[in-house]
C-alpha cells in the first residue's frame, strides 16, 4: 500500500463552508474521475480548530489517497501531468486553493493495535446492529413511498444532514431547467429534512428500491454504509414517468436511545433520466 497526503489552504475570499461545499460539489468529483482505476481510496478531511480560534490556520483540508503500490502512484502522476489533464486540474484548483501554500507528502504509517471498540463487540451483536441499520433504511424507503411522514421523521437524527444535490442531475451541477433545481438541496436537522422530502415528493407517485447494503460498524453506537438504490417517479396520475435514476446513498448512522438513526446521507448518481 502507498499513501499520499496533500495539505491545502482555501482562497482568502472563501469562507470555510463555501470552501467545503465547492470542494465536494466540484473538485472532489474531478478527483474521482481522474483517479478512477488508480486510487484505492480518496478522502478529504476538513479541519476545524477545537479551541474555537478563527480561520488563520495554515491549512483547511487534508486530502489522502491510497494506491496499491508506489509504481501505481508514479504511473498516475505521469498521467495527471499530461498537458490537457494538468491544465484542467490547475484551473479547478485555482478556484478553491491558495496554491502558494499547497503541500504534498508521501506517507510511512505505523499503526498501534487499539483493540476495543468494534473489535470487542460480540459477533452476534455486530450482525444484529447491521441488520437493524438495514431495517432502518428499509423504513426510509417504505415511509417515503407510502407517504408515512411521521415514520420518515423517526429515521433521522435530530442533527442529521441530507445532501440531495444529485437528485435531478448526475453530478449535482445541473446547468438549467429542472436539472438545476436540486443544485442547492442540502438540508440539516431531522425536522427540516423530513419536511423537505415531503414537499419535494408532493403528489407524485414514487418507487424507491435499496439493496446491496455495505455496512461498517465504527463503534458500538456509530456506523457508516453505502446502499445501492434505484428511484422512479411518475406524475400524480401515474401515467407519465418524470424521473428514473440509479446510484448510491452514502451514509453515517448513530444509535440514539437504543435505536439506530441516519446521521448523514448523501446521494451519488450513476445515471439519472428526467422525463415528463
Amino acid at each position: 500500500m502507498f499513501k499520499t497526503v496533500n495539505l491545502m489552504k482555501r482562497r482568502a475570499d472563501l469562507t470555510h463552508d463555501q470552501f467545503v461545499e465547492r470542494y465536494e460539489a466540484g473538485h472532489a468529483r474531478l478527483g474521482e474521475r481522474v483517479l478512477a482505476g488508480s486510487a484505492l481510496r480518496y478522502v478529504r478531511r476538513y479541519l476545524k480548530p477545537v479551541d474555537g480560534v478563527g480561520d488563520d490556520a495554515d491549512f483547511d483540508a487534508v486530502m489522502e489517497i491510497w494506491y496499491a503500490d508506489r509504481a501505481t502512484w508514479e504511473a498516475t502522476m505521469a498521467r495527471l501531468s499530461e498537458p490537457t489533464i494538468a491544465a484542467e486540474i490547475t484551473a479547478d484548483e485555482e478556484t478553491l486553493f491558495d496554491r502558494t501554500k499547497y503541500r504534498f507528502y508521501w506517507v510511512e504509517e505505523s499503526e498501534s493495535d487499539m483493540s476495543g471498540t468494534v473489535a470487542a463487540i460480540d459477533a452476534n451483536a455486530q450482525l444484529l446492529a447491521i441488520e437493524a441499520i438495514k431495517q432502518l433504511k428499509a423504513r426510509y424507503f417504505r415511509s417515503l413511498d407510502t407517504r408515512d411522514w411521521a415514520t420518515l421523521r423517526t429515521v433521522f437524527c435530530d442533527d442529521a444532514r441530507f445532501d440531495a444535490r444529485t437528485s435531478l442531475s448526475i453530478d449535482g451541477q445541473g446547468e438549467s431547467g429542472r436539472a438545476a433545481e436540486s443544485n442547492d438541496w442540502v438540508y440539516e436537522g431531522g425536522d427540516t429534512i423530513a419536511q423537505f422530502i415531503q414537499t419535494a415528493v408532493g403528489d407524485s407517485r414514487t418507487v424507491h428500491h435499496g439493496h446491496c447494503h455495505e455496512i461498517e460498524l465504527l463503534s458500538p453506537d456509530e456506523a457508516r454504509g453505502v446502499i445501492a438504490m434505484e428511484d422512479q417517479i411518475w406524475d400524480a396520475t401515474g401515467t407519465t414517468l418524470t424521473l428514473h435514476g440509479c446510484g448510491h446513498y452514502h451514509e453515517t448512522y448513530r444509535r440514539v436511545d437504543g435505536h439506530w438513526r441516519i446521521h448523514s446521507s448523501r446521494i451519488s448518481r450513476l445515471q439519472v433520466v428526467l422525463g415528463g
